[in-house]
């Protein structure tokens, strides 16, 4: 492998793991961390050998998940603003 490839697949980590660390201290988590891991994904993935079939369903589990926070954010706004 050559150092591009390196350090294509190195971003993925390193972002994930300052995200987290970002998300721990301050609770928030910026928009170009977030865009940098979708966007690094997709060649990371051809370079490390990943096949169509299994780069389409890691594509799929990361919609599902979306879908499902999506779903719990909208759900405890609501449950929030109704009185008791």
């Amino acid at each position: 492998m050559d150092i591009l490839t390196w350090a294509l697949l190195a971003i993925l980590p390193v972002i994930a793991v300052l995200a987290g660390v970002r998300d721990l201290t301050t609770m928030t988590i910026p928009n170009w961390m977030s865009l940098v891991l979708l966007a690094a994904f997709i060649p990371a993935a051809l370079l490390a050998g990943l096949g169509w079939q299994a780069l389409l369903f890691h594509l799929g589990i990361g919609v599902v998940a979306l879908i499902i926070g999506v779903g719990l954010f909208a759900w405890g706004s609501s449950a929030a603003a109704t009185p008791s």
